[in-house]
């Protein structure tokens, strides 16, 4: 037999003294050794206002703050959201529950693209171009188009980052990263990166 080094047996030991205090420490309740009348084995209950948290409306009030700061405050009257994106990290469907003081509209990013940049030219094509055209046409201008990651709050849901693309020709654009906190009730943006200029 071989020899053992000190090493290796010390790691043996602690290795069966580590599987045995994790059986006992997961006994069930039943199995485990009955406590004084005077204590209980009851969990604590954690108190904590995340619990309180409404991700999906607190997602929707980060992009409102983002896309007034970034496009509204900047003059576009109106806005076209790209709801399926797949340029952007994280790519999502968006609903319309954006709080926005000037119109917008969503759109799948493909279909946008191939309205303005080329596609296929069938009936149907035409058909759905045409009803896209009328629905831009509807919208005050300048229009902004953009593209939004999905947000990413802290474990304590008081920090939220995400990341803004605007995209104009295929060609042109920029993209930007904001940091925003949560204080008094509200969101605020506390720090924008740009991130990409074209």
């Amino acid at each position: 037999m071989k020899n053992i080094s000190l090493r290796t047996a010390t790691a043996i030991i602690t290795f069966f003294i580590g599987v045995a205090l994790a059986v006992i420490w997961i006994k069930p309740p039943s199995e485990q050794l009955p406590l004084p009348d005077n204590t209980s084995r009851t969990q604590p209950t954690l108190v904590s206002n995340v619990a309180e948290f409404n991700e999906e409306s607190e997602k929707y009030a980060v992009y409102s703050i983002v896309l007034n700061e970034v496009f509204v405050k900047e003059g576009f009257k109106s806005l076209v959201i790209f709801d399926k994106n797949s340029n952007i990290i994280s790519p999502q469907e968006l609903e319309r529950k954006f709080d926005l003081p000037v119109p917008y509209i969503l759109m799948d990013e493909q279909e946008y693209k191939n309205h303005f940049y080329g596609g296929k030219e069938d009936s149907e094509r035409k058909s759905e171009k045409r009803n896209l055209s009328k629905s831009i046409a509807k919208l005050p201008r300048p229009i902004a188009s953009a593209r939004l990651s999905q947000v990413m709050f802290n474990e304590e849901k008081t920090t939220a980052k995400v990341m803004v693309e605007y995209v104009y020709c295929g060609l042109c654009g920029f993209g930007k990263s904001l940091l925003l906190e949560k204080s008094e009730g509200s969101w605020k943006i506390v720090d924008i990166t740009g991130l990409w200029v074209s």
